[in-house]
C-alpha cells in the first residue's frame, strides 16, 4: 500500500506505526554501540543514552537499554546548546557535534553527548537531531578515569570540556578536535574506539530517521510525534490523578561531600499532588558543596525529579517529552543539585539514587 503523503492527516494506525518505527531506531543503535564500543563501561555497564529530539530539543523517544538517569533531558540540552552556539543556519547535514559542558549538562565531564542533525530532504529544513551520549573512559583531570574523584574542588580538576564543537563538519572529520581528544585522555585507543562507535551510531540513526521522513513525509511524522506526546501526557496525568491530593514530605542525607567529612548533605523534599499535576520542591536542600557530589540544575535536580516521576507514573510507557508535562520542579540555583558551572561534578550521580528514593 502507498505511504501517506505529507498533506495527509494520519489515522491512529499510521500514528502508532510511525511511533514504534521511531522507537526502533535508538533500540537498534544501542545494540550496535554495545557490539562495537571498546570500553566495558558501555558494552557491560550500559553507560550511554540513545534517542532523538526535535529541532527545538524536545524529546521524541529514547532507547530502553541505557541508564535510567539519562531518561530525563540531557540529549535535548545538547541540541539546545548547539542551536544557541551555532544557530540553525550553521548546522549542516553530516555534522557531528559534541558537548560535555558542565554549565549546561550539569554532569561529570565523562558524559559526552553527540548530536547529528536530521533534515527533511524535500525541503532541506532541520527536522530533528539524532543523539548518542557515551561515558568516555577518561577525559583527563587529576585521576585515572576522570570521574573517580572524591576530593576535587572545581570542574577544571576533572578533565577537558568541549563546549559544543563540531567533531565532523559536513561528514568530514575535524582533525584538530580529534587531536584534542587523543591528547587529553590516558587511554587514546579505547577512547577513540568508543568515539567511532558513537559516530557510527549517530550517522546510522540519522539515516534511518531520514528514510522514515522520506517515506511518510515530514508533516505526517511531526503529527505522529505530537500525538505520541499527547498519549504519554494523558497516561502520566491519569497516574498522577490516582495519587491522593496533598503535600508529602520526606528527608534523607548523604554522609558528607568528600571534603568536609563531619557535615551531612541534607536532602529534604516536598512533593505536592494537585489533581493531575505533581510539584517536586527542592527549596530546602543543602547548598552547593565543596566536594564533587554536586550536579547542575538539569543534570541533577531536574533529572532526579523526572526519573522518579517516570518510575511513579508510567514506567512501562515509552519515554518522550509528553511523559513529563504534568511535572513541575522547584529548584533555586546554588543548591548541590543546581550547582554553578565551575562546581566539581565528578560524583554527580552518586546522590541521585537517594534523591529519587526521597521523592
Amino acid at each position: 500500500s502507498s505511504a501517506p503523503t505529507s498533506s495527509t492527516t494520519p489515522d491512529s494506525i499510521t500514528i502508532d506505526i510511525i511511533r514504534y518505527a521511531l522507537q526502533s531506531i535508538p533500540d537498534q543503535i544501542e545494540v550496535d554501540i554495545t557490539r562495537t564500543a571498546f570500553s566495558p563501561l558501555i558494552y557491560e555497564y550500559k553507560d550511554y543514552a540513545v534517542g532523538m529530539v526535535d529541532a527545538k530539543g524536545l524529546l521524541i523517544c529514547q532507547g530502553k537499554g541505557g541508564l535510567p538517569i539519562f531518561l530525563a533531558n540531557v540529549l535535548g540540552l545538547a541540541a539546545q546548546d548547539a542551536l544557541e552556539i551555532y544557530g540553525e543556519e550553521n548546522i549542516e547535514p553530516g555534522d557531528a557535534i559534541i558537548t560535555n559542558y558542565a554549565g549546561k549538562n550539569g554532569q561529570h565531564l565523562n558524559n559526552v553527548v553527540m548530536i547529528d542533525p536530521v533534515f527533511d530532504k524535500r525541503t532541506n529544513k532541520l527536522f530533528a537531531f539524532m543523539c548518542v551520549l557515551v561515558h568516555w573512559i577518561d577525559v583527563g583531570g587529576r585521576y585515572v578515569g576522570s570521574s573517580a574523584s572524591n576530593d576535587t574542588t572545581d570542574i577544571f580538576q576533572e578533565g577537558i570540556q568541549f563546549r559544543t564543537v563540531k567533531l565532523r563538519s559536513r561528514g568530514k572529520p575535524v582533525p584538530e578536535i580529534y587531536r584534542m581528544i587523543e591528547y587529553n585522555t590516558r587511554f587514546p585507543a579505547a577512547a577513540l574506539g568508543d568515539l567511532e562507535a558513537q559516530v557510527s551510531g549517530c550517522f546510522k540513526g540519522r539515516q534511518l530517521f531520514e528514510e522514515l521522513l522520506a517515506r511518510y513525509g515530514a508533516q505526517t511524522v511531526r503529527t505522529s510525534i505530537e500525538a505520541s506526546w499527547e498519549q504519554s501526557e494523558a497516561a502520566a496525568r491519569s497516574a498522577v490523578r490516582a495519587i491522593p491530593d496533598g503535600r508529602y514530605e520526606a528527608e534523607s542525607f548523604l554522609d558528607n561531600d568528600g571534603i568536609t567529612l563531619d557535615k551531612p548533605i541534607r536532602i529534604p523534599v516536598s512533593v505536592t499532588v494537585d489533581g493531575d499535576r505533581m510539584i517536586v520542591d527542592f527549596s530546602k536542600i543543602s547548598e552547593q558543596v565543596k566536594g564533587p557530589f554536586n550536579s547542575g540544575m538539569y543534570g541533577g535536580g531536574i533529572t532526579a525529579a523526572r526519573t522518579a516521576f517516570k518510575y511513579l507514573t508510567t514506567p512501562d510507557e515509552q519515554t518522550n517529552e509528553g511523559s513529563f508535562r504534568p511535572l513541575e520542579v522547584v529548584l533555586p540555583p546554588g543548591k548541590f543539585l543546581s550547582a554553578g558551572p565551575t562546581a566539581p561534578l565528578a560524583r554527580y550521580s552518586s546522590p541521585l539514587a537517594s534523591v529519587m528514593d526521597t521523592i
